[in-house]
Order: C-alpha cells, then sequence, then structure tokens
C-alpha cells in the first residue's frame, strides 16, 4: 500500500508561484527581470516593506493561479525513454517506466516548477521528470537537452511568473520559457534581468502578482516588480523568520495564497503563507518526497500510520469533503484515509490529514 501525496502535493494543478493568468512581455531593460505589474498584500514575517515608488513594468499579472502537482498524462515530448548521464549524486538513471525508481532511490532535486500548460516538472542534474496526480509519469526520466532546447543542466531554481513565462537560473544567468519553448535573446545574465538578487540561486517563486522571493543559503531577498529599487534596502534577510524552515534549500513551489512547498535533501515542508510558519501536522514536516510526491512506497510510513492512535476530528469549519462517503478527495489532497469511529448515540466520522 502506497502513501502518496496524502494532503501534499495538492491534487489539482499546481501553481509555481506564478501569480495568476495574464501574459508579461518581454524584458523591459531596466532591471526588472520581465516581470509583470500588480498589487500585493505585505510581506508577513518579513518585518519591513518595501521603500520608494517606480513605474510598473512592462506585463500585467493578476492573482494566484491553480493549484496541484501537474495533470496526468499531459507532459511534453513523447513517452520515449531517456538515458540517465548527468544525473547528479544517484549514478545511472535510465528510463524507469514511470516507477519513479530513480526518485526513489534519491529523492533530492534541483527544482520543481509548473508551466503555462499545467504540467509539473523535477529537474536533477540532467535529467527531469514529469509528475502526475499520485507519482511520474511514464518514459520518464528524459534528458533536459532532448526536450528543452538551450536549457543547460544542473539548474538551480525556476518559477513561472503570470502563468505564463518560466524563468530557470544557473550561475549568473537565466532563460526563458513559454512551456518547452525558449524565447530568444536568452540566456540574460541575472544581474542585467533581476537587479539586486545575486547569482548562485538556491531557489525562487512568486509569492503575489508583485512579490518575487529568492533564497541563498541562509538569506532571502524580496523582488517587487513594480518598485525602484526593485529590492528594498532591507534585504537580504534571514531564512530563520520563515518559522520551521531551513537554509540552503533546493526547490519551491507556490501552490496557493496558504501554502508554498520547500524542498531540501530528499524531504519537504509544507509552509503556512497566512500562519508565516512550517505546518503542524501528523506525519511531521519534514516529510520524505519520494514517498508522498513520486508514487514511492515506504512500508515504516504504512506501519506507522496503521499503528498510530492519533485521530484528528473533523470540524464544520475544517470539514470540505462530502460527508456520508467513506473515500474522500478534494482540490487541495489527494487521497486520505478515513475512519469512522461511533461515540454515543450517533455516527462520527474522523479522518487522519497527512
Amino acid at each position: 500500500m502506497s502513501f502518496q501525496a496524502l494532503y501534499g502535493p495538492p491534487k489539482s494543478k499546481a501553481s509555481s508561484g506564478s501569480g495568476g493568468s495574464g501574459s508579461g512581455s518581454g524584458d523591459s531593460g531596466s532591471g526588472s527581470g520581465d516581470s509583470g505589474s500588480g498589487s500585493g498584500d505585505g510581506d508577513s514575517g518579513s518585518g519591513s516593506d518595501d521603500s520608494g515608488s517606480g513605474s510598473s513594468d512592462s506585463g500585467s499579472g493578476s492573482g494566484d493561479s491553480g493549484s496541484g502537482s501537474g495533470d496526468s498524462g499531459s507532459g511534453s515530448g513523447d513517452s520515449g525513454s531517456g538515458s540517465g548521464d548527468g544525473d547528479s549524486g544517484s549514478g545511472s538513471c535510465a528510463s524507469d517506466g514511470g516507477s519513479g525508481s530513480c526518485l526513489c532511490s534519491d529523492g533530492r532535486i534541483d527544482t520543481i516548477v509548473t508551466t503555462e500548460d499545467g504540467n509539473t516538472y523535477v529537474f536533477r542534474g540532467g535529467l527531469y521528470w514529469l509528475l502526475n496526480e499520485v507519482s511520474v509519469e511514464e518514459g520518464y526520466p528524459r534528458n533536459i537537452s532532448q526536450d528543452w532546447d538551450g536549457l543547460p543542466d544542473d539548474l538551480d531554481a525556476a518559477f513561472t511568473w503570470n502563468g505564463r513565462k518560466t524563468f530557470f537560473f544557473q550561475g549568473s544567468k537565466y532563460w526563458r520559457f513559454v512551456n518547452q519553448k525558449m524565447d530568444p535573446g536568452y540566456p540574460k545574465m541575472i544581474r542585467d534581468g533581476f537587479t539586486g538578487i545575486p547569482d548562485d540561486l538556491d531557489t525562487a517563486f512568486v509569492r503575489s502578482r508583485k512579490r518575487i522571493y529568492f533564497f541563498q543559503g541562509s538569506r532571502y531577498w524580496r523582488y517587487n516588480t513594480v518598485r525602484r529599487p526593485h529590492v528594498s534596502s532591507n534585504y537580504p534577510q534571514q531564512t530563520a523568520l520563515w518559522e520551521g524552515l531551513p537554509s540552503d534549500l533546493d526547490g519551491s513551489l507556490h501552490f496557493s495564497r496558504d501554502t508554498t512547498y520547500f524542498f531540501k535533501d530528499g524531504e519537504y515542508w509544507r509552509f503556512n503563507n497566512r500562519r508565516f510558519r512550517v505546518d503542524d501536522t501528523y506525519p511531521p514536516y519534514p516529510r520524505p518526497t519520494a514517498v508522498w510526491w513520486f508514487g514511492c512506497q515506504d512500508t515504516t510510513l504504512v506501519s506507522a500510520l496503521a499503528d498510530q492512535e492519533a485521530i484528528v476530528p473533523v470540524s464544520a469549519e475544517e470539514d470540505k469533503y462530502d460527508a456520508g462517503t467513506f473515500v474522500y478527495t478534494s482540490p487541495f489532497y489527494n487521497l486520505t484515509v478515513l475512519v469512522y469511529v461511533c461515540g454515543y448515540s450517533k455516527l462520527m466520522f474522523s479522518i487522519i490529514l497527512i
């Protein structure tokens, strides 16, 4: 029995920190990083706000885009296999027929991103995988060079802006794509397109229509696309302000206004954007990415869930499921373990949120 993606990753299409629908135009040449304009609320937890004012960069942006981890069955390229050269840290990694065996043996990633078409991809070394609702699509991994013309191996960070343009970062350069097609004129230098943001990033994501967050080591920067300077003098700040997150992150995936996922060393954290801390739930975070995102089995986890006695009752406010059924699904969760308890004179339903 495989408990994959229980209460994460999200079931429907994931936002990669892309903001809402809308389109962005090319570089404005003013250090805006191709980002659109829009309004957004303050950065909770950072203790500061951007100062000054500035003109709007080209393009437009709206609210957060959809949620989830890529539509099953969709993806770029054919379902052929890719050879495993360039897979950092785990040796040769041939196509595993969708079993995710390579990611099961080593769940580390370089970056993760959702593109305009709603597909969610994981990159590591010279390889990439397409995720579906519960695991890895058949025919992966494939070589980055085979399907992403012009994109280098060993990526540092990625995000999608305005639900359309996907930006990839490596070293001192960045590339801009629409799905798997690179825009003309790339790569460009980070210092030119994203003034105030350092090279050699760990991860990046879009949190609102005008704010992009960049992480490196134990520090992070907030990039405001509509104000100048784009990076306030209050930055960088310490990643420790994001309660429960480690330093030296590998990847991040913005899911909704409430949730962002962070990845490091084969594990992941679910961050509550409103409470500005890692969610407190069972099993606790961090959790193994291989089990909860890539569909790998973990007999230790299954045993622990079977033996654990803690049952979380569903309150009226928390219950977003269809009452009276034994299998619950939701846009925010994949599979959820359901139990029922007879209490007093009526049947009471409870679930283990994991």
